[in-house]
């Protein structure tokens, strides 16, 4: 199993900056659901790499940008799943 780390983000518009901005940057984002465990308040995070989340959410905060936190994932995705046969 792998690691997810996400940058969790409060509303749309917070999140949509902070992912044009990183990507600006040249740090490697993407938009994505926030997961089940986080109970985010608009459903939005940021999927980052675990190796440049630290240093991606302190040159946002060091710009003003903010967010809600980072969380870490292990991911429990089974892709045998629905496999039959």
């Amino acid at each position: 199993m792998s690691t997810k780390c996400y940058i969790l983000v409060k509303s749309h518009t917070e999140g949509m900056a902070l992912f044009e901005f990183l990507r600006a940057n040249a740090f490697d984002a993407r938009v994505a659901p926030s997961p089940r465990q986080a109970h985010s308040e608009c459903g939005m995070s940021l999927l980052c790499d675990c190796e440049t989340i630290d240093s991606a959410m302190a040159l946002a905060s060091e710009n003003g940008l903010s967010f809600g936190g980072k969380m870490e994932v292990e991911q429990t995705f089974d892709i045998h799943r629905n496999k039959f046969c």
